[in-house]
């Protein structure tokens, strides 16, 4: 009759596998906390408890006075975009979108958008424009006193501010400069930066 077989002294892969996976998770856990504010209770009113950035506060970035004198329209408060509706952007980004009121397909006022990311804001920088350079998708504003790019492939301007990414989206008719429509962003995008917390 056979004898049973000893356990090796070496733990299962499986074991291994876990164990690393755990340590992992634990420092990046802790990393993104020391992010956000050490412990995470002196975060500030902007991220939720999962470092991300919170919906109502980055509705209130901007206001709908705000878009009125920057663009010539009338907008709704601003909402939290429903996933499938998001536009394209970045990774861990929270978006506010801001309806015209009115017929706006007429008028070229549409849609604005704001987003924010909290968490390794600028390692998605880094990472969105590494990713996008074979594709020229997003062109560096120098005339900019912050690390601000243009992202073609969403029609957003991506400003870098204090390990934070502030995102705008103006409507374009397409007839007008696109300078002309980064400036309007740019300009929306500093006021949003000046309310954070």
């Amino acid at each position: 009759m056979d004898e049973p077989r000893l356990c090796s002294r070496r733990p299962p892969v499986r074991l291994l596998a876990v164990a690393v996976v755990a340590i992992l998770v634990g420092s990046v856990t802790a990393w993104v906390g020391s992010a956000g504010g050490g412990d995470g209770t002196d975060q500030g009113p902007l991220v939720d408890p999962n470092h991300f950035a919170a919906g109502a506060a980055v509705c209130s970035l901007l206001t709908p006075n705000d878009l009125a004198q920057a663009l010539g329209y009338a907008y709704e408060d601003g909402v939290e975009p429903e996933l499938s509706n998001a536009f394209v952007g970045l990774p861990g980004i929270t978006k506010c979108a801001y309806e015209a009121i009115g017929n706006y397909t007429e008028t070229g006022a549409g849609l604005v958008q704001t987003g924010v990311v909290y968490a390794y804001a600028e390692q998605i920088l880094e990472e969105a424009v590494r990713r996008g350079a074979k594709a020229n998708r997003f062109r560096k504003i120098n005339e900019s006193s912050l690390p601000t790019y243009w992202d073609s492939q969403a029609k957003e301007l991506v400003v870098l501010s204090d390990g934070k990414l502030v995102a705008v989206l103006v409507p374009s008719s397409g007839i007008e400069p696109e300078m002309n429509v980064i400036e309007l962003a740019r300009r929306l995008a500093i006021k949003a930066i000046e309310r954070m917390p």
